[in-house]
């Protein structure tokens, strides 16, 4: 009985070794889908940012005013956002840069410590991501009501 028990609870714990490694083996492939995630964010941002500019020209009344100024600093908070994510991810590489060895066990640790601040990043990008849509489409119909 001692056996089967002790060797219940080694093939536990090497499984839950096995899961480990593969754990620190995706850990490259997290930060890097944050990273894509980022940039692209970044680029759709900058692409709003100038038609938000173009079509303001073509607005006309106080509801213009009121939906540009709703946009830009939806915008902003957005950016920020960005910018706060992007921090935590530069953190999380430069601590592990600096002491290559177990590099990628140290990069796990600290994105799992790190997790709720990246979570809580994305869901108020996704949501700055569905309010600026809503944002544009009522940019979009001032603008064709405009013409």
């Amino acid at each position: 009985m001692d056996f089967v028990g002790t060797a219940v609870s080694a093939v536990k714990v090497a499984l839950q070794i096995k899961k480990y490694f593969d754990e620190i083996q995706e850990v490259d492939d997290r930060i890097q889908d944050i990273v894509l995630e980022l940039d692209s964010l970044a680029e759709v941002l900058e692409s709003i940012s100038k038609c938000t500019i173009d079509t303001s020209e073509s607005l006309f009344g106080l509801d213009r005013h009121r939906q540009v100024l709703v946009t830009t600093r939806l915008m902003e908070k957005c950016t920020n956002t960005l910018e706060r994510l992007r921090r935590i991810v530069e953190r999380i590489c430069q601590n592990t840069l600096n002491n290559p060895f177990l590099r990628r066990s140290k990069m796990k640790l600290e994105l799992d410590n790190r997790s709720d601040d990246i979570n809580r990043c994305r869901e108020q990008i996704t949501g700055c991501r569905q309010t600026l849509q809503l944002s544009l489409q009522a940019i979009t119909l001032y603008v064709s009501k405009a013409r």
